[in-house]
């Protein structure tokens, strides 16, 4: 699993700890990628969670590419871009009822969860132990996400402001 943002409690970094003491003793790891990576590395020493700080855009294409699945416990995000980057890279994502790019997921491309332990360990270990489940909510997470262009973006933004103008 990977996650990418700041490093934070209020990004659910902690939430993320332990949940990965919880998961010890399955196949599984977690890697962090993002700022305040050293405040966070000396608040555990679990074997499954890689630190691995800040990193460029390229970097962080090529650890979503090879990761399995994106993680984002956020206890307030108003959006999360990382959240749609992941999923242009083919990424099944789990993420909390917080994050305001839930409104591009569904069941087809992820979980979005309270944060509930229990239900975040399900979630994980579904896709840990369903690789074909993982596989096609990937696949179906970059279709979902490959109409977020910029042109389709001043295009919906044009039509607004066209519905705001003929109305008045």
């Amino acid at each position: 699993m990977i996650f990418v943002g700041n490093l934070s409690e209020a990004k659910g970094v902690l939430f993320l700890l332990k949940l990965m003491e919880r998961l010890i003793d399955f196949p599984i790891s977690l890697t962090l990628i993002g700022s305040n990576a050293r405040s966070f590395s000396g608040k555990t020493n679990l074997p499954n969670i890689f630190f691995d700080g800040i990193k460029d855009q390229t970097s962080v294409a090529n650890y979503l590419q090879k990761a399995d699945v994106f993680v984002f416990p956020s206890y307030l995000d108003s959006w999360g871009m990382a959240v749609v980057e992941a999923m242009a890279c083919g990424l099944p994502v789990i993420v909390s009822e917080e994050v305001g790019a839930s409104e591009c997921i569904d069941d087809k491309v992820g979980f979005i969860l309270p944060l509930i332990e229990d239900q975040w360990v399900n979630a994980m270990l579904s896709l840990l132990y369903n690789p074909t489940l993982t596989k096609k909510m990937g696949i179906q997470a970059a279709i979902n996400v490959s109409s977020f262009t910029w042109e389709n973006y001043e295009s919906g933004v044009i039509k607004s402001l066209e519905k705001v103008i003929n109305v008045t």
